[in-house]
């Protein structure tokens, strides 16, 4: 792998300047206002860079329009994300904020690492082709929509990681996706924000996608159904302790 030129950087300017691939950009501790240089940050076509906070406490990035991505990437890889709390300054009521923090798409190798995603943003993360993603020691908290998308996407990897505090429709949303792992994770206290209409699970699990949830606890969630379908999340030393599923653990067997 080709090393990385370290850049320490204190403003948006500089670090919209360090974009660049093969390229360790350690942000100085504060407050980045994405929104100041653009309304739309979209990281195309960039590898081997890592943007990281220094000091004890993640660094801010972050935008006020809800309805815009905080972070796009395309066309991306090898991309380290580490100490950082990225999300949306603007709150909406439940089902308004449509732009997640982070959106992945045709990238490999992403990492994301003792940081927070949190809403009004739609959900903390949405993938779509994406192969190689870690999710470790980190955070999703406060989203409208559910807490993550994950679609046409292999080996995926949450950590370690608290998944909280979170409503909407289906909360975790993955098709068409295989080797799907959340490993020592806290899923609690989130729920769906309507029980009227529709039927919305904890986890729509479809297309022949396979997901595991192990060494977890999944604790004061509440949804109409745990699994879309019956066994499409395989469980393995898991606590379920608390929840509501109002219609049952699955509609179709």
């Amino acid at each position: 792998m080709v090393s990385q030129v370290k850049l320490f950087v204190e403003n948006v300017q500089e670090l919209f300047n360090a974009l660049k691939s093969n390229t360790k950009i350690l942000l100085k501790p504060g407050t980045y206002n994405l929104d100041d240089i653009t309304s739309e940050v979209i990281i195309d076509s960039i590898e081997n860079i890592t943007i990281e906070g220094m000091g004890e406490d993640p660094v801010n990035l972050q935008i006020e329009d809800p309805n815009k991505i905080v972070i796009k990437f395309v066309n991306c890889k090898n991309i380290l994300l580490k100490n950082l709390r990225i999300g949306h300054t603007f709150i909406l009521d439940p089902g308004y904020c449509s732009a997640e923090v982070l959106y992945f798409t045709r990238c490999r190798e992403i990492n994301i690492e003792k940081s927070e995603l949190y809403g009004c943003g739609a959900y903390g993360f949405v993938l779509s082709n994406v192969d190689g993603f870690n999710f470790i020691n980190s955070v999703i908290t406060d989203c409208s929509m559910g807490l993550l998308a994950i679609y046409n996407s292999n080996n995926i990897m949450i950590l370690d990681s608290i998944l909280e505090n979170s409503g909407g429709f289906d909360l975790f949303s993955i098709d068409r996706s295989k080797n799907v792992i959340f490993d020592n994770c806290d899923i609690r206290g989130n729920e769906i924000w309507s029980f009227e209409y529709e039927h919305y699970y904890l986890f729509s699990v479809v297309g022949e996608s396979e997901v595991k949830v192990k060494n977890s606890r999944i604790t004061d969630n509440k949804a109409h159904y745990f699994e879309y379908g019956k066994g499409s999340v395989i469980l393995e030393n898991t606590i379920l302790k608390d929840n509501v599923f109002s219609e049952g653990e699955y509609e179709y067997e």
